[in-house]
């Protein structure tokens, strides 16, 4: 089945890709560059293979976009990437084949599951995490059919025995060449209770479909609805925009959509056909958590050789999931402020249980303590002084409330734990 690919190049030649990339035909290849200081190119596109000769142009944040030949011959297409700074030239070659030899990944783990139940409206849910390994001169493509089905990379870092979490997530993915990588997967459950829906991801050459279905809990309790404040009068759809978040467009705000909550007050809206902005006198929104964030897992410091430090951090951003999220719409989290706390405790039996130096809670805007919209994340980092030993565990409570509501108070809790071994 053809695929995308996406092959990066420096000017020392590809990134983390193989010289001999295997595909189909019809792939669709993007071209990128991880070079900041100036433009890659790639040239000895033939129209044998190629639908477009031209040279490649990479510079750094801009794909260009080429596609195998649906009928091009099977065998080796050679390319060349070009460093127009210093002229050096890195020979590569894109095979066509009529098909993998192993399914892409060949191996898979473990198996993606297949249905998650009694979820709340609009919930996000979080999967276990899966690792994945390919054949050395592939590229895995996770791509998804839904926009809310998303997809982050996991890398383990075996001197901390820990899993860190790199990137945004996506809802298209590249697994490059040799590396074995794990990842997981954002699924957003439907829109209203009662309500169930499919959603498609694809991992390489693989297609898993997932059910999400919701319980008879409709999220947003009576304590978290924030209303419109228009109960009548005149209503501009900038006015519903400004609310409800979304596009504009007045058939984005059909009630059980992405944006208007199933809720009693916003029974006059329609879920379908026609919609006037007077169906939106007295409606609301809701403010609640959507995903609570997850405990890290232990991290394990050695000081026999002097000082250290390791952090743990969360985020929420304005876009899909992260770490921890809000619903009801992306207007909840773009009009939210943060604030957060911290508590810790050191066990006995572990050497002291009154270290040098405790803790420490920090965040974008400096102030993890202090309500402000700029504080979409949060650290905590554990010192350690030389031959210091202890095991501390520590717990981050994380607030939101929207800033025109601050009543609408919301809270949430994750942990880490660290050991400290100074011999």
């Amino acid at each position: 089945m053809a695929d995308t690919i996406k092959i990066q190049a420096s000017r020392d030649g590809l990134v983390d890709v193989p010289d001999n990339i295997k595909v189909e035909r019809g792939t669709k290849v993007l071209f990128s560059s991880t070079s900041a200081s100036s433009s890659v190119n790639i040239t000895g596109f033939e129209s044998t293979y190629w639908t477009s000769t031209r040279n490649a142009v990479l510079e750094l944040g801009k794909d260009d976009t080429y596609h195998i030949k649906s009928n091009a011959p099977y065998g080796k297409s050679t390319l060349q990437v070009n460093d127009p700074v210093d002229g050096s030239k890195h020979p590569f070659t894109v095979e066509v084949v009529p098909s993998i030899d192993k399914p892409n990944p060949y191996y898979l783990g473990p198996t993606i599951t297949s249905s998650y139940s009694g979820l709340n409206a609009n919930e996000f849910v979080i999967s276990q995490v899966y690792r994945l390994q390919t054949e050395s001169y592939t590229i895995v493509h996770l791509r998804s059919d839904d926009p809310e089905v998303r997809f982050r990379l996991v890398e383990y870092a075996s001197s901390h025995h820990e899993e860190d979490f790199y990137g945004n997530w996506v809802t298209d993915f590249f697994m490059n060449s040799t590396f074995r990588r794990n990842f997981q997967i954002a699924f957003r459950a439907p829109t209203g209770s009662l309500e169930s829906k499919t959603s498609t991801v694809r991992i390489g050459s693989r297609v898993h479909t997932v059910t999400l279905s919701t319980s008879t809990e409709l999220v947003p309790a009576n304590h978290h609805v924030i209303n419109f404040g228009h109960t009548s009068g005149e209503l501009s759809l900038l006015d519903v925009k400004g609310f409800f978040g979304g596009a504009g467009n007045l058939r984005d705000y059909f009630r059980k959509g992405r944006n208007v909550p199933d809720m009693p007050a916003n029974s006059g809206i329609p879920t379908s056909g026609s919609i006037r902005l007077t169906d939106f006198r007295g409606a609301a929104t809701a403010f609640f958590i959507a995903l609570h964030p997850r405990d890290r897992d232990t991290r394990l410091m050695l000081t026999q050789y002097g000082d250290q430090s390791t952090g743990v951090g969360w985020n929420i951003w304005t876009g899909e999931a992260d770490d921890w999220d809000l619903g009801y719409s992306k207007f909840i989290k773009d009009n939210a402020e943060f604030r957060y706390t911290l508590d810790y405790k050191f066990h006995s039996g572990y050497g002291t249980t009154n270290p040098v130096q405790k803790p420490t809670l920090s965040s974008i805007s400096g102030s993890p303590g202090t309500w402000s919209s700029a504080n979409k994340s949060v650290h905590v980092t554990v010192y350690g002084r030389k031959r210091e030993e202890f095991f501390v565990t520590c717990t981050v409570t994380m607030y939101a409330r929207h800033k025109d509501f601050p009543t609408k108070t919301l809270s949430t809790s994750a942990q880490v734990k660290v050991r400290c071994v100074g011999v």
